[in-house]
Protein backbone atom coordinates (compact mmCIF):
# COMPACT_ATOMS: atom_id res chain seq x y z
CA UNK A 1 0.00 0.00 0.00
CA UNK A 2 1.30 3.47 -0.89
CA UNK A 3 0.20 6.99 -0.03
CA UNK A 4 -1.78 6.99 -3.30
CA UNK A 5 -3.97 4.18 -1.96
CA UNK A 6 -4.93 5.96 1.27
CA UNK A 7 -8.51 7.14 1.70
CA UNK A 8 -8.10 10.60 3.15
CA UNK A 9 -10.90 12.44 4.96
CA UNK A 10 -13.02 14.37 2.47
CA UNK A 11 -11.18 17.38 1.07
CA UNK A 12 -7.74 16.37 2.34
CA UNK A 13 -4.65 14.85 0.75
CA UNK A 14 -1.06 13.86 1.53
CA UNK A 15 0.05 17.49 1.91
CA UNK A 16 -2.34 17.90 4.84
CA UNK A 17 -0.99 14.95 6.84
CA UNK A 18 0.91 16.08 9.93
CA UNK A 19 1.59 12.64 11.44
CA UNK A 20 1.21 8.90 11.05
CA UNK A 21 0.02 7.54 14.37
CA UNK A 22 -0.87 4.21 15.89
CA UNK A 23 -4.46 5.06 15.02
CA UNK A 24 -3.77 6.05 11.43
CA UNK A 25 -3.61 9.44 9.74
CA UNK A 26 -3.57 12.79 11.46
CA UNK A 27 -4.41 15.70 9.17
CA UNK A 28 -4.76 19.42 9.86
CA UNK A 29 -7.38 21.72 8.41
CA UNK A 30 -5.34 24.93 8.49
CA UNK A 31 -8.20 27.49 8.22
CA UNK A 32 -10.20 26.07 11.14
CA UNK A 33 -7.23 24.60 13.04
CA UNK A 34 -9.11 21.30 13.20
CA UNK A 35 -7.17 18.07 13.61
CA UNK A 36 -8.81 14.99 12.08
CA UNK A 37 -7.63 11.54 13.11
CA UNK A 38 -8.58 8.56 10.92
CA UNK A 39 -8.37 5.03 12.41
CA UNK A 40 -6.57 2.07 10.88
CA UNK A 41 -8.69 0.40 8.22
CA UNK A 42 -9.84 -3.22 8.04
CA UNK A 43 -6.82 -4.26 5.96
CA UNK A 44 -4.52 -3.10 8.76
CA UNK A 45 -6.60 -5.03 11.29
CA UNK A 46 -6.20 -8.17 9.18
CA UNK A 47 -2.43 -7.66 8.97
CA UNK A 48 -2.18 -7.32 12.73
CA UNK A 49 -4.17 -10.55 13.18
CA UNK A 50 -1.88 -12.31 10.70
CA UNK A 51 1.19 -11.08 12.60
CA UNK A 52 -0.22 -12.45 15.85
CA UNK A 53 -0.91 -15.77 14.15
CA UNK A 54 2.69 -15.86 12.88
CA UNK A 55 4.34 -15.23 16.25
CA UNK A 56 2.08 -17.76 17.96
CA UNK A 57 3.22 -20.32 15.40
CA UNK A 58 6.78 -19.58 16.50
CA UNK A 59 5.98 -20.17 20.18
CA UNK A 60 5.92 -16.47 21.09
CA UNK A 61 3.23 -14.70 23.13
CA UNK A 62 3.54 -10.95 22.64
CA UNK A 63 2.31 -10.11 26.13
CA UNK A 64 2.05 -6.34 25.64
CA UNK A 65 -0.31 -6.07 22.70
CA UNK A 66 -1.75 -2.56 22.87
CA UNK A 67 -2.50 0.14 20.32
CA UNK A 68 0.82 1.80 21.21
CA UNK A 69 2.69 -1.26 19.91
CA UNK A 70 1.03 -1.19 16.49
CA UNK A 71 2.94 1.08 14.12
CA UNK A 72 2.68 2.19 10.50
CA UNK A 73 5.84 1.84 8.41
CA UNK A 74 6.98 4.10 5.57
CA UNK A 75 4.61 2.28 3.21
CA UNK A 76 1.71 2.75 5.66
CA UNK A 77 1.53 -0.96 6.50
CA UNK A 78 0.56 -1.90 10.07
CA UNK A 79 3.39 -3.55 12.02
CA UNK A 80 3.41 -5.32 15.39
CA UNK A 81 6.29 -4.06 17.55
CA UNK A 82 7.99 -4.19 20.98
CA UNK A 83 8.66 -7.78 21.98
CA UNK A 84 10.67 -6.87 25.10
CA UNK A 85 7.88 -8.19 27.31
CA UNK A 86 7.13 -11.35 25.36
CA UNK A 87 6.91 -14.96 26.49
CA UNK A 88 8.94 -17.51 24.52
CA UNK A 89 8.01 -21.20 24.68
CA UNK A 90 5.91 -20.71 27.80
CA UNK A 91 8.32 -18.53 29.81
CA UNK A 92 6.72 -16.03 32.25
CA UNK A 93 5.98 -12.53 30.99
CA UNK A 94 8.67 -10.14 32.29
CA UNK A 95 6.33 -7.12 32.41
CA UNK A 96 2.93 -6.19 33.80
CA UNK A 97 0.07 -6.19 31.30
CA UNK A 98 -2.01 -3.04 30.81
CA UNK A 99 -5.21 -3.55 32.84
CA UNK A 100 -7.59 -2.73 29.97
CA UNK A 101 -5.86 -5.38 27.84
CA UNK A 102 -5.23 -8.02 30.53
CA UNK A 103 -6.86 -11.41 30.12
CA UNK A 104 -8.46 -12.66 33.39
CA UNK A 105 -6.65 -15.98 33.07
CA UNK A 106 -3.22 -17.32 32.16
CA UNK A 107 -1.26 -14.69 30.24
CA UNK A 108 1.21 -17.04 28.56
CA UNK A 109 -1.35 -18.72 26.34
CA UNK A 110 -2.82 -17.68 23.01
CA UNK A 111 -6.03 -16.43 24.65
CA UNK A 112 -4.05 -13.79 26.54
CA UNK A 113 -2.84 -12.18 23.32
CA UNK A 114 -6.22 -12.56 21.64
CA UNK A 115 -7.92 -10.84 24.57
CA UNK A 116 -5.45 -7.96 24.25
CA UNK A 117 -6.02 -7.93 20.50
CA UNK A 118 -9.74 -7.43 21.11
CA UNK A 119 -8.98 -4.51 23.41
CA UNK A 120 -6.58 -3.06 20.83
CA UNK A 121 -9.23 -3.27 18.10
CA UNK A 122 -11.69 -1.58 20.44
CA UNK A 123 -9.17 1.18 21.15
CA UNK A 124 -8.38 1.66 17.45
CA UNK A 125 -12.04 1.88 16.51
CA UNK A 126 -13.24 4.10 19.36
CA UNK A 127 -10.16 6.20 20.15
CA UNK A 128 -9.97 5.08 23.78
CA UNK A 129 -9.17 1.94 25.75
CA UNK A 130 -11.91 -0.28 27.19
CA UNK A 131 -13.28 1.15 30.44
CA UNK A 132 -11.20 4.27 30.01
CA UNK A 133 -11.26 6.29 33.24
CA UNK A 134 -11.68 3.34 35.61
CA UNK A 135 -8.94 2.19 37.96
CA UNK A 136 -6.97 -0.98 37.29
CA UNK A 137 -8.76 -2.67 40.21
CA UNK A 138 -12.18 -1.73 38.85
CA UNK A 139 -11.27 -3.04 35.40
CA UNK A 140 -9.95 -6.32 36.80
CA UNK A 141 -13.16 -6.79 38.80
CA UNK A 142 -15.37 -6.24 35.74
CA UNK A 143 -13.27 -8.55 33.56
CA UNK A 144 -13.30 -11.30 36.20
CA UNK A 145 -17.12 -11.16 36.06
CA UNK A 146 -17.10 -11.39 32.27
CA UNK A 147 -18.39 -7.84 31.92
CA UNK A 148 -17.04 -5.90 28.94
CA UNK A 149 -17.88 -2.64 27.13
CA UNK A 150 -20.66 -2.65 24.54
CA UNK A 151 -19.38 -3.29 21.01
CA UNK A 152 -22.63 -3.70 19.08
CA UNK A 153 -22.27 -0.23 17.54
CA UNK A 154 -19.02 -1.42 15.93
CA UNK A 155 -21.01 -3.89 13.84
CA UNK A 156 -19.03 -6.83 12.39
CA UNK A 157 -15.71 -5.95 13.99
CA UNK A 158 -17.54 -5.59 17.30
CA UNK A 159 -18.46 -9.27 17.10
CA UNK A 160 -14.80 -10.19 16.64
CA UNK A 161 -13.84 -8.06 19.64
CA UNK A 162 -16.44 -9.82 21.80
CA UNK A 163 -15.15 -13.23 20.74
CA UNK A 164 -11.62 -12.17 21.71
CA UNK A 165 -12.80 -11.03 25.13
CA UNK A 166 -14.94 -14.08 25.81
CA UNK A 167 -12.23 -16.56 24.80
CA UNK A 168 -14.20 -17.94 21.87
CA UNK A 169 -11.12 -18.30 19.67
CA UNK A 170 -9.01 -21.39 20.28
CA UNK A 171 -6.29 -20.15 17.95
CA UNK A 172 -5.27 -16.83 16.43
CA UNK A 173 -5.88 -18.01 12.87
CA UNK A 174 -9.61 -18.20 13.68
CA UNK A 175 -9.61 -14.49 14.51
CA UNK A 176 -7.72 -13.79 11.28
CA UNK A 177 -10.37 -15.63 9.25
CA UNK A 178 -13.17 -13.67 10.92
CA UNK A 179 -11.52 -10.34 10.20
CA UNK A 180 -11.03 -11.08 6.50
CA UNK A 181 -13.88 -9.58 4.54
CA UNK A 182 -14.95 -7.20 7.31
CA UNK A 183 -15.23 -3.65 6.03
CA UNK A 184 -16.91 -1.62 8.77
CA UNK A 185 -17.72 2.09 8.37
CA UNK A 186 -14.71 4.01 9.61
CA UNK A 187 -15.30 6.97 11.91
CA UNK A 188 -13.05 9.99 12.21
CA UNK A 189 -12.42 12.05 15.29
CA UNK A 190 -12.15 15.83 15.15
CA UNK A 191 -10.43 17.99 17.74
CA UNK A 192 -10.74 21.77 17.65
CA UNK A 193 -7.44 23.50 18.44
CA UNK A 194 -7.79 26.86 20.18
CA UNK A 195 -4.63 27.68 22.09
CA UNK A 196 -4.58 25.72 25.33
CA UNK A 197 -8.30 25.08 25.22
CA UNK A 198 -9.85 22.41 23.04
CA UNK A 199 -13.28 21.02 22.35
CA UNK A 200 -13.92 17.62 20.85
CA UNK A 201 -16.53 16.48 18.35
CA UNK A 202 -16.89 13.29 16.34
CA UNK A 203 -17.58 12.76 12.67
CA UNK A 204 -17.99 9.83 10.29
CA UNK A 205 -16.24 11.37 7.30
CA UNK A 206 -13.73 9.13 5.57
Amino acid sequence: MSSDDIQYPSGFGLKDVVAWGTTGLVVLDEPSKTIIRTPLDSLDQERIAEAINFIHGAGVIHGDLTRENIFLDENLNAKLADFAGSSIDGSPLPIAVTASHEYPGSLVFVQGDLFAFGSSLYEIMTGHAPYNGLTDKEIHTLYSKGEFPNTEFLQAIGSTIRKCWHGQYCASDSATKDIRGIFPPMPSFQFQVQGDESSTQSSTTR
